[in-house]
């Protein structure tokens, strides 16, 4: 009886860790696929923000004047 509780425990055992094992799997996937969109839309946000920030519009002649550049 002993012996077998102690397979039956180490049959427990091994099933948690190999569900603990593919949860983590699964987990990880998940995390670099959620980090892999974050990036890509900072990337896109960073493109359209950088075609945007060098030019300003200017209020009294309704053009667009540089900012950072020497033409006004």
């Amino acid at each position: 009886m002993g012996l077998a509780n102690f397979i039956m425990t180490v049959a427990a055992v091994d099933d948690v860790v190999v569900l603990a094992r593919s949860d983590v799997k699964q987990f990880a996937s998940i995390f670099h696929r959620y980090v892999r969109h974050i990036r890509n839309r900072l990337k896109e946000e960073s493109i359209v923000a950088s075609q945007y920030a060098f030019f300003d519009v200017n209020i009294d002649g309704g053009k667009a004047k540089q900012v950072f550049g020497s033409v006004v």
